[in-house]
């Protein structure tokens, strides 16, 4: 699921709990409620925002956790990978 939601974590964990057609009929995480809920509980488990903040500066992207911490990688995740 990581790979065909390009590393979308949020996608992926969605795809996981409703499949991959409504994650791509929807072109996000469906309106389904427990599958909303299920995003948020994994999201929560991994300790990473719902949202992810990129750093495109030389290929290095940055994610604030809930915490406030900083996470920097090499690999873009999240809505904006691969665009």
């Amino acid at each position: 699921m990581m790979v065909r939601f390009k590393y979308d974590l949020r996608l992926a964990v969605a795809a996981y709990n409703a499949g991959v057609k409504p994650v791509t009929t929807y072109r996000g995480v469906p309106p389904y409620p427990e599958t909303r809920q299920y995003v948020r509980q994994v999201l929560h488990f991994y300790e990473l925002p719902v949202e992810w903040l990129p750093e495109p500066a030389r290929g290095i992207h940055r994610l604030v956790r809930p915490d406030g911490t900083f996470v920097y990688m090499n690999i873009q995740y999240g809505p904006l990978a691969g665009r």
